[in-house]
């Protein structure tokens, strides 16, 4: 890049030139006896007169001018030093303070820039010389303050012309002065360019996060190494954003991809094909906003991302072809550097008295999206005040987001509404309830493409993924309508129910593991599915009243059997809403267990004591697995479960489980000197439990003793 750097630093030194030039012959001649005090001797002069073929009076202005613009650099700038007395006093002294900058600094640049030799100047210099435009802009300098801003305003990269040996073809000239940050991301994807397997990366993300800059920056890097021979760019761009002057400027589209790989690309006016042969291996094609040619864009991509050439490729979504690099906002240290390196040249005071902590909380008012951040420096420099660029912020936001909203299907925009209604972090559950989907698996590609798009961000806590709109999307929809009124009043309706539901919830206390009910609350998502799970309940139970009417057995059991299947299959719908919920999976386990289906209960407890994270849930999962391998006289596995429940869990229900593991393995010893160590007020306490436990016992009793029976015989 620094070749670039160069031809800024030019565009600056040709403005200085130019101030010296209007001061000698505003400020300068005017006041001088004799014209020939702007030469070193009277023959120069008359060479000088000679060769610019000046015939008018020597002291025309136009003829003077000419005269000044025909000398050297740093004559002029000695000129003015020579006669520095009739400036004004307040600039003489400005000069006097700019004076060893500009005989030694610009001079050395002056230098630089017209032996061409560009490639020698980097970003230091050039932030160098824009340090010394804001010391002139700053103290409104009359020699130089009006010119210099102007200049710095409006200061652009100036392209190339292209010749035989240029490697880059076709690029426009870069938006940007200097490229911050994308350290890692640049060196991930120069790595998989670099290897020869690699045939195309993408570059996707939000509009206004910097793909363009970045993909132009990558190249133009590359270009200085010896990997390829020539860089191509094509763009299908059709709008972009001034950040100046706050406005969508339309682009008409100048190329189909057809009249791309026709058109002369090279010095030579070799098409694409050409080029791609002459060159074999060492061709880089980089296509920008490949999304706006959708399927044809990558059919464009496979035809010839062959073993002739690699491909770039940027766009706001994942795409179906090559590596996929995701470029998010900065982090808070780059929104802080673009913040600085921009205020270099519009030397904000506000800007240069704020810390970086300060400069942070602007890239996050913004999702630290690096469009967003320098349309705030503009806004600002044109007086805008802070608490007003709400109101300003529209364009610039439909420009990153409208385009990707309006192409977003129905279910997308449901979800949308659903976290513009709810303004919280919210659980995907919680979307699913809202939005009436049958299943996670429905909801969570589509969070993964809003992830993608930065439209919301996510998040993490108590083993639950949060999802909310990114700070620029709430300021859009603020006045959007993603659906129909009648839509989002019922989504506002459910909200409160679910609201309601979750503190009702919340306000229990924890039952105990033993109990089929008993649900234990850590968070939002727990309280969610504990209400859920009870509403299934009392559908079961309402159901089975009915069962009361019907007298013979037969068609007693099959509505029987209809009711618990019916109930199974609700609480299964749940599990695909959240699998990883071990208190959920214990209910699926439970109602199985009613149905009499012992291999799905068992799995469906296995699961749950792989997710179990708490102490209650692991201690309900290990006795729900113990207890279902017990009713099946599995009393190895049952007393294995038993065990590693009391290792965290000493209480009665927890020891009758154990006892009936050790009968049930013939060592009953242990059984009896278990039982020997109940307390008498532990018994009393699960009474009816114990009650039960106890004629269950009385089972596996007969059971050793038909056992012990024909051992002995």
């Amino acid at each position: 890049m620094s070749k670039h750097h160069g031809k800024q630093i030019e565009i600056l030194v040709n403005a200085f030139e130019t101030c010296f030039e209007e001061t000698i012959t505003e400020k300068i001649a005017p006041n001088l006896s004799l014209v020939e005090d702007l030469f070193d001797d009277i023959e120069k002069k008359e060479e000088r007169i000679r060769k610019l073929d000046l015939n008018a009076n020597i002291n025309d202005s136009s003829s003077l001018s000419a005269i000044v613009k025909s000398k050297y650099f740093r004559s002029k700038y000695n000129l003015i030093q020579k006669h520095k007395n009739y400036l004004d006093p307040n600039e003489r002294s400005k000069w006097d303070s700019y004076w060893f900058f500009i005989s030694n600094e610009l001079n050395r640049y002056r230098k630089k820039v017209s032996h061409n030799l560009h490639d020698e100047l980097g970003w230091e210099d050039q932030k160098d010389i824009l340090e010394f435009c804001r010391k002139v802009k700053k103290e409104k300098s009359g020699i130089f303050s009006e010119r210099i801003t102007s200049v710095l305003k409006n200061l652009e990269y100036e392209q190339d012309v292209e010749d035989e040996s240029s490697i880059l073809c076709n690029f426009p000239n870069p938006d940007y002065l200097h490229f911050v940050g994308r350290h890692k991301i640049f060196q991930d994807v120069k790595r998989l360019l670099l290897d020869s397997k690699t045939r195309v990366v993408n570059i996707y993300g939000a509009g206004g996060y910097g793909k363009t800059a970045f993909v132009d920056h990558l190249s133009r890097h590359l270009a200085e190494t010896e990997k390829y021979k020539k860089i191509i760019w094509f763009s299908d761009k059709r709008v972009k954003f001034d950040t100046q002057r706050n406005k969508i400027i339309e682009l008409s589209r100048l190329q189909t991809l057809n009249e791309f790989e026709e058109q002369p690309l090279t010095y030579d006016k070799s098409d694409l094909k050409t080029v791609l042969e002459k060159y074999n291996d060492e061709c880089l094609i980089v296509f920008d906003n490949l999304e706006t040619f959708k399927d044809e864009g990558e059919d464009f991509v496979n035809k010839y991302a062959t073993s002739s050439s690699q491909f770039i490729t940027s766009s706001r979504l994942r795409t179906d072809i090559g590596d996929q690099i995701k470029i998010p906002g900065f982090s808070p240290a780059e929104s802080t550097q673009l913040i600085r390196d921009m205020n270099i040249r519009l030397q904000l005071e506000d800007i240069d008295n704020k810390t970086d902590k300060d400069l942070e909380k602007i890239g996050n008012l913004y999702d630290n999206s690096p469009l967003l951040i320098i349309w705030h420096l503009y806004q600002l420099e044109k007086g805008v005040a802070p608490s007003n660029l709400d109101q300003k912020q529209e364009d610039v936001l439909d420009f990153c987001f409208s385009n990707t909203l309006e192409s977003l299907h129905d279910n997308e925009k449901k979800i949308l509404n659903i976290l513009k209604v709810l303004q919280r972090p919210t659980t995907a559950l919680e979307i699913c309830f809202l939005g009436e989907f049958s299943k996670l698996e429905a909801v969570s590609p589509i969070l993964s493409k809003l992830s993608q798009l930065s439209i919301i961000s996510r998040s993490k806590k108590d083993g639950s993924k949060f999802y909310l709109l990114n700070e620029n999307i709430r300021s859009i929809l603020r006045d959007k309508d993603l659906d129909d009124l009648y839509k989002t009043k019922l989504i506002e309706k459910k909200a409160k129910e679910m609201h309601r539901s979750i503190a009702i919830q919340k306000s229990k206390k924890e039952i105990d593991f033993y109990n089929d009910e008993s649900f234990e609350i850590n968070n939002d998502e727990d309280a969610l599915i504990s209400a859920q799970l009870e509403k299934i309940d009392r559908g079961y139970k309402k159901s089975k009243q009915g069962l009361d009417r019907i007298e013979e057995s037969a068609e007693y059991d099959k509505e029987e059997s209809t009711i618990l299947s019916k109930q199974t299959e609700s609480i299964k719908n749940l599990i695909f809403l959240n699998n990883e919920n071990s208190q959920l999976l214990i209910a699926a386990g439970i109602a199985s267990s009613y149905q009499k289906d012992q291999i799905s209960s068992i799995e469906f407890f296995e699961q749950a004591v792989e997710c179990a994270k708490t102490k209650f849930t692991k201690k309900k999962s290990y006795y729900f697995l113990a207890r279902e391998y017990d009713i099946n006289r599995d009393y190895e596995n049952s007393l294995f479960y038993s065990k590693k429940l009391s290792e965290i869990d000493s209480s009665i229900p927890t020891k009758m489980l154990l006892i009936s593991g050790y009968l049930g393995v013939l060592e009953v010893d242990k059984a009896f000197s278990l039982f020997k160590s109940f307390d008498v007020d532990e018994i009393n306490l699960f009474r009816l439990s114990f009650s039960l436990r106890i004629t269950n016992l009385y089972s596996k009793v007969k059971y050793f003793l038909s056992h012990s029976l024909v051992s002995f015989s």
